[in-house]
């Protein structure tokens, strides 16, 4: 959520300062550098200036948008509800090739001079990291969990704040065993493989990955896929 250009929070009230690791817990941290990054943004939200009515800098949430630029389509039916990202979320790439477009809604022109902040609504930040580098299959793409979907009868037990890793189903392009064209379309086309469509293409949830683990993309030679919540994942 970025507010203001001098003021960085987010609609769960969390300080980015908090963020990271340093405690002294006893594992030696090793960092890697990701060969590709993404977001999965659900909602993109703008807010008018205090002065046209809108929020004070720093109390935005998700009620009081002045107007919803973009939202991902949900196929739910009317009253449920899984968690703001519970439609969905489209993955846009952070740096590198020709990354993934959303269709924006535009604010009329004689009201845009009334919207001073936006606010990205965002499920997972997710890396990819070079097989050279991580030789584990199931620590291929990594997700940082902000927004994940919340339910009791979902195949998932993450809250937000979790480091996970996203395990592809068989069904997805080979591709994305060994480069990051689960983030870049043009490289699945570039290596002559359909774009992926449907449900066919998703993660594998907790349940089946243990129950069913043929259904992956790659063999896994972990057990456990999601690491507990004092610890490090590297």
């Amino acid at each position: 959520m970025l507010p203001h250009s001098t003021l960085l929070t987010d609609l769960a009230g969390d300080n980015p300062e908090n963020y990271g690791d340093g405690a002294a817990d006893g594992f030696n941290d090793r960092f890697i550098t990701p060969e590709a990054v993404s977001m999965e943004l659900c909602q993109l939200l703008v807010y008018k200036s205090v002065a046209k009515g809108g929020p004070a800098v720093g109390s935005e949430t998700l009620d009081n948008a002045s107007f919803i630029a973009f939202k991902f389509p949900s196929n739910l039916p009317p009253g449920v509800d899984f968690g703001p990202c519970s439609g969905g979320a489209a993955i846009i790439a952070l740096k590198g090739k020709e990354k993934g477009r959303i269709f924006i809604n535009p604010i009329p022109e004689t009201e845009i001079q009334d919207y001073d902040r936006i606010g990205f609504v965002i499920k997972s930040f997710s890396y990819y990291f070079n097989p050279n580098d991580i030789p584990e299959n199931a620590y291929r793409y990594v997700d940082l969990s902000l927004n994940p979907l919340a339910g009791d009868h979902l195949d998932t037990d993450i809250v937000r704040g979790d480091v996970h890793t996203k395990i592809w189903k068989k069904d997805c392009p080979a591709s994305f065993a060994n480069s990051a064209s689960a983030f870049f379309p043009q490289l699945i086309l570039e290596n002559g493989e359909p774009l992926p469509t449907g449900t066919g293409c998703v993660p594998l949830g907790k349940r089946s990955l243990m129950s069913a683990p043929e259904l992956s993309l790659l063999p896994i030679s972990i057990t456990r896929h999601s690491l507990q919540r004092n610890q490090t994942l590297f």
